[in-house]
């Protein structure tokens, strides 16, 4: 299995799922290049997460994407760099992954996987998960999700220049915007009478 195979539908899955538009959370021009977190990420999935479903998810997807914008003049479905930005098609993938993926346990469950990697660059061996992970890498750590999203910069590491926590942290006036995120569908299917296992492997 190569990777750039499965990428396109791994960043736009992953989009829609964290919120966040493909260019933030993996730009196409990227100074790992072809070490970028999107593709550390994918490699440990297609490595240790169950292959059957993880690649039923994905190609899930992407029907999901080719069947919504052959309705949409000049969107390419497999390129969620550009699809991203449309105001009308974003909402629509949104609920289908909603009705189609999130509603299936075993999916659900490989969702939640996904979603928790990329805000926490961390791979759980257990589902729902304990205090065992593996910290993909420092890239992938220092691009955690999280710390955009509470505008912070990662435990133990920071750009700023040396001597940065003598000064009093600035103010909520003067603390930058964060990130723009999308309304995202939630990784967690609603509660369901089948008692369906979570798959996902380690």
């Amino acid at each position: 299995m190569k990777v750039e195979d499965y990428l396109s539908n791994f960043v736009g899955l992953s989009s829609i799922l964290t919120g966040y538009d493909a260019n933030v959370i993996a730009p196409t021009v990227d100074p790992l290049e072809d070490n970028s977190v999107a593709q550390q990420y994918l490699r440990l999935m297609l490595a240790r997460a169950d292959n059957e479903v993880f690649l039923q998810t994905l190609a899930l997807f992407g029907t999901i994407l080719s069947n919504l914008s052959s309705s949409v003049a000049g969107v390419d479905p497999t390129n969620p760099w550009t699809w991203n930005k449309d105001a009308a098609l974003v909402p629509a993938i949104n609920a289908q992954v909603e009705s189609l993926i999130l509603s299936d346990d075993d999916m659900a469950a490989m969702t939640r996987r996904m979603t928790r990697l990329w805000y926490l660059a961390t791979w759980y061996t257990d589902e729902p998960p304990g205090f065992d992970g593996l910290v993909v890498s420092m890239d992938a750590y220092t691009q955690g999700l999280a710390w955009q999203t509470f505008q912070a910069h990662p435990m133990g590491y920071s750009e700023l220049l040396f001597g940065y926590w003598q000064d009093a942290p600035p103010t909520s006036a003067q603390t930058p915007p964060a990130p723009q995120v999308s309304d995202a569908p939630s990784a967690t299917p609603p509660a369901t009478t089948k008692g369906g296992t979570q798959r996902g492997g380690v």
